[in-house]
């Protein structure tokens, strides 16, 4: 098994603006990532998923349920992150828990 950290801006992966990463990934790993991401920018972090995991692969991903952080919303509910990875991911399961008062989810998606 090998193993890769890519530091970048998550949305350009696998673009010629991002980090060469050099083929697909069986297995995704977001912790803390997408919940943070404006709502604008959302639809590309999805695409960079579609590039980047293979057909068969996982995505794991633990993310803030809605809240206000700084004065700003971040965070999904759960139908939103479903809508963002519909037709191409199926979700496999859903563990919601809290985090200092306020939701959080964990998912584990199988790209189809």
């Amino acid at each position: 098994m090998s193993v890769a950290f890519y530091v970048g801006e998550a949305i350009k992966l696998g673009t010629s603006a991002g980090p060469p990463i050099g083929g697909s990934f069986d297995l995704a790993v977001d912790i803390g990532c997408l919940h943070a991401i404006q709502s604008g920018d959302r639809v590309a972090y999805g695409s960079m998923l579609r590039r980047v995991l293979q057909v068969g692969g996982y995505y794991l991903l633990y993310a803030w349920g809605p809240r206000k952080l700084l004065g700003r919303a971040v965070g999904l509910a759960p139908h939103e992150t479903e809508s963002l990875l519909a037709g191409d991911f199926e979700r496999r399961w859903i563990r919601a828990g809290e985090e200092q008062g306020s939701s959080s989810y964990w998912y584990l998606f199988k790209r189809r």
